[in-house]
């Protein structure tokens, strides 16, 4: 094995380790570890590895609720997509920064990202991406009181998720659907008994 090898296998370790951590709930050795495997990629100009990590690291901050940490990452991780010109990743990260924001309350922004996101998964044929998007987009639209749009959007993730056999995405505009129709009900019951 020579050195090339060497340093992608401790990489792919590395990355692998940060995953490890994240799905425990270990946020902090997930953020060393990613720390880690950004550094080696730097040191052997792996950018597509850099814009990874810088991803993942913006998904613990997201984690620990840090979430202008999450966007300065992301944001990193996006420039990187860019440079690449990886389309689908940058799709990816539009969406996350979305979210991020929504979690902080500033909806309008998370639905221009979410819209943004949605439209780049679209057009590289990124269906899950379309779905993920959708679903994201709607919890934002139904966060702001767009309850049609957001009803109908959860219906189009909700399509595609089965559509490409994702169970996860099926089970969460399902559950956002139910959510979202019950709020558009309790609003619309509120706007009738201020009318009587």
């Amino acid at each position: 094995m020579g050195g090339d090898d060497d340093w992608a296998e401790e990489a792919k370790e590395l990355f692998n380790e940060g995953l490890h951590h994240y799905r425990q709930g270990q946020h902090k050795k997930s953020m060393a570890t990613f720390t880690q495997y950004r550094k080696l990629c730097v040191a052997n100009g792996d950018r597509a590895g850099e814009g990874r990590a810088y991803r993942n690291m913006g998904a613990v901050h997201q984690a620990m609720k840090q979430y202008k940490k999450a966007i300065e990452q992301y944001e990193k991780g996006l420039a990187v997509a860019r440079e690449l010109g990886n389309r689908r990743s940058e799709g990816k990260v539009l969406s996350n920064i979305g979210v991020a924001h929504d979690s902080m309350g500033q909806h309008d922004v998370a639905i221009r990202f979410h819209e943004r996101a949605k439209e780049i998964s679209q057009e590289v044929g990124n269906k899950k991406g379309v779905g993920v998007a959708s679903e994201n987009l709607a919890v934002a639209c139904g966060s702001i009181g767009q309850f049609r749009r957001a009803l109908k959007l959860h219906q189009q993730a909700l399509a595609i998720a089965q559509d490409v056999g994702d169970a996860e995405g099926e089970d969460c505009a399902q559950a956002n659907m139910e959510v979202t129709h019950d709020a558009y009900m309790k609003y619309k019951r509120a706007l009738e008994e201020r009318s009587l």
